[in-house]
């Protein structure tokens, strides 16, 4: 799809990536990238085209959650699945996007089972940090404690990393 790949191509080049040269391929964005970060892009793209009739509000709460999940992840033994978790982040709003369920809409996206599993409320391996960061969103603090406590993070984490999420979604909608 030419739309994607030029999103693509555009966001590869923007401050958000920090590239040293400009990348001027899909080829050469395959390389730099790899592709797991490479789906995680494309799904961004493609979730933002899907959202271009919904508030603009429900995209950036959407990339906050994936970035911030992300950086979580790399603070935890999670640190491999942080493409993973910016997905579960990302695809944290998909029902109010496409206006239908989300177990519907989850059932025809190749995503991970944890992913999908978190999504749906299922205990498991990715949920604590999707929990985290609800309760956090929400200023819900008791759970965002016991949450803390149970992935031991420091409470002075969170902070920071919500405003370098922050900074990252306010620097992807400038490009």
């Amino acid at each position: 799809d030419i739309s994607i790949s030029y999103k693509l191509l555009k966001f590869i080049n923007s401050a958000a990536f920090g590239v040293a040269r400009k990348v001027e391929s899909l080829k050469q964005a395959m390389v730099l990238l790899g592709s797991r970060e490479l789906r995680k892009w494309v799904s961004l793209i493609v979730l933002s085209n899907i959202g271009k009739d919904k508030p603009e509000e429900l995209v950036v709460t959407s990339l906050l959650r994936a970035r911030f999940l992300e950086l979580l992840a790399s603070n935890t033994d999670l640190a491999q699945k942080s493409a993973d978790l910016f997905l579960l982040g990302l695809f944290s709003q998909i029902d109010a996007f496409m206006d239908r369920p989300k177990e519907e809409i989850l059932k025809e996206l190749p995503i991970s089972d944890l992913i999908k599993g978190a999504l749906l409320g299922e205990e498991n391996l990715y949920k604590p940090l999707y929990d985290l960061v609800i309760s956090y969103e929400n200023a819900d603090w008791k759970p965002t404690e016991q949450m803390l406590s149970q992935l031991e993070l420091s409470e002075e984490l969170l902070p920071a990393l919500y405003l370098e999420s922050l900074a990252w979604t306010n620097q992807i909608f400038a490009t």
